[in-house]
């Protein structure tokens, strides 16, 4: 399965995520005051239309980022500000502070749930290789 997303904060129920792995609640409430006080949320994202895309004047939109910028809205934080990343360095990036989010599907792995918080999952498309029979 692909897609299941660190939509991180998308699912509205996991702020954890955009907390990367903190578990403790006063950090995650510090966490969030200071998001607010900025007045955004650092987003990761891939450039994969249509889950994410960037405009050529740099408007960041699609199905992530457009969801994630609402949730943040309604936890108090004005605004999100995206950065297209690898995503082998997204996870890396989150974890170094460099973003407070990242709103790409990524594979749920066992290394990965150690590492960050998961929302639950939004999105899900499955990759099958179908082999079929010929009939004669």
């Amino acid at each position: 399965m692909k897609r299941f997303g660190i939509l991180a904060g998308v699912a509205g129920i996991a702020l954890g995520a955009v907390l990367a792995a903190s578990t403790a609640s006063s950090a995650d409430d510090a966490k969030l005051e200071q998001l607010k006080s900025q007045g955004f949320a650092r987003l990761a994202i891939a450039n994969e239309p249509p889950y994410t895309a960037v405009a050529a004047d740099g408007k960041v939109s699609g199905a992530a980022p457009d969801v994630a910028r609402e949730v943040f809205k309604r936890l108090g934080v004005a605004d999100v500000v995206a950065s297209i990343s690898e995503y082998g360095a997204m996870i890396p990036g989150l974890q170094a502070g460099r973003f407070d989010v990242v709103t790409a599907g990524l594979f749920m792995k066992p290394e990965r749930c150690a590492a960050v918080a998961y929302s639950e999952p939004v999105l899900c498309d499955a990759e099958a290789m179908q082999i079929g029979r010929a009939h004669v």
